[in-house]
């Protein structure tokens, strides 16, 4: 790994280890011996064996902004906008940085209970308003069709406090699990999953190698054997 990396690293020798609870990391690096010398093996019950990332919005996970748009106070971000209007986002979000834009407007009718959703990057902030580095994919809170089904497209904003270069190298991963993740990499740039097999003894761990809420992910000579990889998210673009 290059040097600037090995403040963040986190080194195991060759051999096994148990994990009976989850391991909860931020701004690391995980590095084994080889998926043939270090093995992490996930104990019946974990939801999630490795987590490593940023926030989601706060440090709590919580939004940054609740914009309402019931039908008496619509507040709308069509399609193709290059600019969010009506909202102050300066106390939480500054021009280069990144947020999720979602609202309760379903974007796949066969799928009746996911947000639309996308990650986007402001290009400046100020008083009324947040402009784009580029357009919005999709609409936001025009609540024809939503969740709830009450017409209440409530939008919500989040800032992607990004994590740097994180990820799980030259290891192996061994699920007892009956659900859950075996490792999941969230809200980061450049994340990775390098040389990791995984093998789940149950064939019921839910999700194998999971990369989310991040950008530039990297997937590098992993194998993942026997993982129920059950489609679920919010569908981001």
């Amino acid at each position: 790994l290059p040097q600037r990396f090995t403040e963040k690293l986190v080194e195991l020798s060759s051999g096994t280890f148990q994990l009976a609870a989850e391991v909860v990391g931020g701004d690391n690096i995980l590095l084994g011996a080889g998926p043939e010398r270090t093995r992490l093996v996930i104990a019946e019950g974990v939801a999630t064996g490795v987590s490593l990332g940023g926030h989601l919005g706060d440090a709590n996970g919580y939004a940054n902004e609740y914009l309402p748009s019931l039908p008496s106070a619509r507040f709308v971000v069509p399609a193709g906008s290059h600019r969010i209007h009506g909202v102050d986002a300066r106390s939480w979000l500054a021009a280069g940085e990144w947020f999720f834009i979602g609202s309760k407007d379903v974007f796949n009718g066969l799928r009746g209970y996911y947000w639309q959703a996308e990650m986007l990057q402001a290009a400046g902030v100020d008083a009324s308003g947040i402009d784009l580095a580029r357009p919005t994919l999709a609409a936001y809170g025009e609540g024809a069709d939503t969740i709830a089904g009450d017409g209440d497209a409530e939008i919500r904003l989040y800032r992607l406090d990004f994590a740097r270069d994180v990820g799980l190298d030259s290891l192996a991963l061994v699920s007892q699990q009956r659900d859950g993740t075996v490792a999941a990499l969230r809200v980061a740039e450049r994340p990775f999953f390098r040389r990791v097999h995984v093998d789940s003894l149950t064939g019921e761990a839910q999700g194998g190698l999971s990369i989310s809420n991040s950008r530039l992910a990297l997937w590098d000579r992993c194998r993942v054997s026997d993982v129920r990889d059950d489609a679920h998210g919010t569908g981001f673009r």
